[in-house]
This record gives C-alpha cells, structure tokens and sequence, in this order.
C-alpha cells in the first residue's frame, strides 16, 4: 500500500518530512505539499490543483491518504470521493504539531486504524480510534474477514453484527460443515472471545445446520462462514472463503494500467469476481514491479514472492519456456509462484495466458480458516 501525505503548514512540513523516512508496515510513503509559502521550496511535488481533486486522484490509485493538518479540510477533500466502507481509502488526520493521528475512514477493511497505530509508534503521536468495537474490546468482524481472506457478501449485516456486540449481546459464528478449519486456532479464538458474546458452532451436516436452534432474533446464526448459496442456514451476515492466487509475471516496468486491465480481463473472461482473489504471487526479482504492486493494492490483497530455486522445487506440470528460465532461474513464474503460495493445496484452473509481456495464472485453494 502507498501512503500519500499531503500538508497545509510550514509545521505540517515538518512533521511530513520526520515521517517520509519512517517504517510503516509495508507501506511506501509519497509526500505532497500544499502550502504557498513552500511552493518555491518543498523537497516534495507541490499540488496546484484543489485538494478535493488530489484526493479523488489518490482514491482512484487506491491510496491511502494522510493530512497534516485541520480536520475539516480532509473531510471536505474527500466527500465527493467517499463510496462503500468496503472500497473507500484508509484516510487519516494528524495535526501539524505531530500530537494526534485519527482514522477518518475506513478505519477497518482499509485499515486506516493499523496505519494509525503504526504512524503513532513511529512519531510519539497519539492514535485517536472511535469505531466503537475497538474501545470497548469488541470483536471487529469486518477486520475478522480481512485477516483471513473472507468475502463480505452483505455489508448491511456488518452494522447488525456490531451493534449486538457493543451491547453486550450474544453473537453465533457457524461454520459451514465443508470448512477446513484449523481446530487449534479455533479454540484460541473461542477462549479469547467468549467473554465478548461470541459463539462458535460447527455444524456436523448439512440438515443440523438448517435445522440448528434458532438465535434470539429468528436467525440461525448471525455470522455464517462458509461458501454461499441460496439454502445455506439464515444468518445477519455472510462471509465467504476467498479461493484464487493470482501468480503473475511481467518485463520489467509495465505500465500498472495495462496491468491491470490485462488482468481484469482474465477474471472476467473466466467469470472469476475480483474479490473472491486473496493473495497475487510472483518471482523474488519482482518484489519492486510497481504493476504487480499496483494491482495488489488495487485488489487490496497481499503481494508476496518466492526466489527461483523455491519455483524450481514446486511440483506439477508446467508450461515451460528456456528463455524464461535463462533470465529468473525458472522456466515458469505465474503458475509456479501461485502453487508456492498455495502450500500444496492448491489446483491449477487457468494455465499460463501472456499478452504483451504479462502472464498470469491462477490457482483455486482449498484453504484452511485460521482465525487470524
């Protein structure tokens, strides 16, 4: 993810300038700078437009955005750009003494909360949260399926799951009988949550799930993991189990818009929704490919890569090509990346396709739910 800061003051300048070198996650900070007083001066690209314009360009790259400056700016910067909790940019506001960091947006899925609390570490600031399950120690479900890699199929249910929890209420989280599930894990998280009004059910078959005890409200269960159709047992809110890698391949520099409707396209011929992908892999020597990266945070998934002699080692059948190999080390890079990141759990449903440069391929997992 690219963290794009912009400030409004000479303080503000500073501030951005303590924080460009800072480390934040995985995230890559740009540094913008709207002060005339600056203009001549500033180390940084200085922004002639409106700032209501640089936001909705920072928003169309999938950044995240972070003033340095009033409150009211960000928020009349961004109110034509604000769309779904579930797509919008993480946006955050720190003041121009560097005091406090705010999440303004898209505190959980986008995880302007995480940049908040790493931005505070790195400054001495102090993050300022207010979604209401994180002050008062309540399970994030939204945050739940972002960190294991689960589709939020009715975002309405997500409001309906929280405000039972920030009551005190009693929620119950079913568990599809085809789920693989890490048993471990789940009674990790049963003894951390239990106190917090969570229950975890998995059912044996098919018929006790539609058959299992009501909930309270007339709900089976008010949180049902597990893949979706029209039978599945009555619940407030559904998540789905994200199936498909991505491995990709490129020359070097491809421009990320090409990238990107290459792939989209590929999804879309082979009726695979975008965000049923969790994870894009690739070659160690592509780690800095600003496509790959581009789509990974327009997708909002994670990147990760493997070196050559790691491809090499993977089993199956590959399309191979010598003069792949004589330039990585490895004769095929999208579908030995994405069976490496699958751990030996996954299958190849669309071999290698190229196109100017680009490969990709893509793997369907049967994935283990880890309750991260």
């Amino acid at each position: 993810m690219k963290l794009a800061v912009i400030c409004f003051t000479s303080g503000g300048y500073d501030r951005m300038n303590e924080l460009k070198n800072a480390h934040i996650g995985e995230t890559s900070i740009e540094c913008f700078c709207k002060c005339s007083a600056l203009k001549e001066e500033c180390s940084c690209p200085y922004v002639d437009a409106s700032v209501e314009d640089w936001a909705k360009e920072q928003f169309a790259d999938k950044n995240a955005l972070l003033f340095i400056g009033a409150t009211g700016i960000a928020v009349r910067a961004i109110a034509s750009s604000v769309k779904s909790k579930l797509s919008d940019s993480p946006v955050l506001v720190m003041d121009d003494k560097g005091q406090f960091v705010i999440p303004l947006l898209s505190g959980h899925v986008g995880g302007a909360n995480e940049l908040a609390a790493m931005i505070a570490e790195e400054t001495g600031a102090i993050p300022v949260i207010t979604t209401s399950t994180d002050i008062n120690g309540k399970l994030s479900i939204d945050v739940f399926a972002k960190k294991n890699g689960l589709t939020i199929i009715n975002k309405s249910g997500i409001a309906v799951v929280s405000s039972k929890l920030i009551a005190g209420e009693q929620i119950t989280i079913l568990l599809d009988k085809d789920l693989d599930v890490d048993n471990e894990a789940m009674i990790r998280f049963q003894e951390l949550y239990k106190k917090g009004g969570v229950t975890l059910k998995r059912e044996p078959d098919a018929d006790a799930a539609l058959n299992a005890e009501k909930e309270p409200d007339g709900r089976r269960a008010d949180v049902y993991i597990g893949k979706y159709c029209p039978d599945v047992p009555e619940a407030s809110l559904y998540l789905e189990p994200k199936e498909y890698i991505l491995g990709i391949g490129c020359r070097r520099d491809k421009d990320p818009d090409e990238m990107k409707h290459f792939i989209y396209d590929v999804l879309d011929e082979n009726d695979i929704p975008k965000d049923k992908i969790y994870l894009i892999a690739s070659i160690d020597v592509k780690k800095d490919e600003k496509a790959i990266i581009a789509l990974a945070d327009d997708m909002r998934v994670p990147f990760v890569t493997f070196s050559a002699d790691e491809l090499e080692a993977q089993k199956g059948d590959f399309h191979e090509s010598d003069f792949v190999k004589s330039r990585v080390g490895t004769g095929n890079v999208s579908e030995r990346s994405a069976i490496a990141a699958s751990e030996g759990r996954g299958t190849i449903v669309l071999p290698k396709q190229a196109e100017n440069g680009m490969t990709v391929a893509i793997v369907k997992v049967r994935r283990k739910l880890e309750f991260l």
